[in-house]
């Protein structure tokens, strides 16, 4: 599966949220947290849905090594 964000997205968020859950509107972060359950509750108080456009996912700390394996 093709990312659509291009790679620079992901280094920039690494950069700037690297070891936190963000929740994010097409290559815009819109809300952050040390914790999903942090997060959540960010999103409720800023009355952010989790539904549609928005995706939630973890952001790799940058002092972290990825390898990803293709099956």
């Amino acid at each position: 599966m093709k990312s659509s964000l291009p790679p620079l997205f992901y280094l920039r968020a690494q950069k700037k949220h690297g070891g936190r859950y963000i929740a994010r509107r097409k290559a815009r972060v819109i809300a952050s947290a040390k914790t999903l359950k942090d997060l959540m509750k960010v999103m409720k108080a800023r009355r952010i849905p989790h539904a549609g456009e928005v995706s939630i996912g973890y952001v790799p700390s940058s002092h972290s090594l990825h390898v990803y394996l293709n099956r």
